[in-house]
């Protein structure tokens, strides 16, 4: 598994990208995610590629985002994480944990400024929480309102031990 920025030459990957409709009633799809990042250069598409170059996973990085009033964390030094998502043809195989795991090299080599992770989960997403459990984040107690969902709020140091 390897983390890449997403760029138009991955166009055709993202378009036979698969979600079932479990998936979409927590997340974006990445076309939709692709698009808001043209209009929003604070958020960057990030794809998790299989060793064989299969795109599987798919997230954004989203720096200053709408949710900093309530990270404990200053929000210079956080990135919020969304939208992550698995290909359906690669769910329940590790890459959703194996990309979150490479996640703290990433950001040390391409955003050397961040310093701590924030991310949301729907609260009814308990396979989402308990994941993010055993890597290291942590249920801050805040719940937020996200679009009429109920979120809760999770953090962790950027390098903190990953399970």
């Amino acid at each position: 598994m390897k983390l890449i920025a997403y760029n138009d030459n991955y166009y055709d990957k993202v378009q036979s990208y698969q979600m079932d409709n479990s998936q979409l009633q927590f997340t974006k799809t990445p076309k939709e995610n692709i698009e808001l990042a043209v209009q929003n250069k604070n958020r960057h598409c990030i794809l998790g590629l299989t060793e064989d170059d299969n795109l599987a996973v798919f997230f954004v990085l989203h720096e200053h985002s709408e949710f900093t009033k309530y990270f404990s964390t200053p929000d210079e030094s956080t990135i919020f994480v969304r939208s992550l998502s698995t290909d359906k043809r690669y769910l329940r195989q590790g890459y959703a944990k194996e990309s979150l795991q490479q996640l703290n090299q990433y950001l040390s080599e391409h955003m050397p400024h961040i310093k701590h992770i924030a991310l949301l989960v729907d609260i009814p997403n308990q396979i989402a929480y308990e994941l993010y459990i055993k890597l290291g984040f942590v249920d801050t107690g805040v719940e937020i309102n996200n679009d009429g969902d109920l979120t809760k709020l999770m953090e962790k140091d950027l390098f903190s031990p990953i399970s």
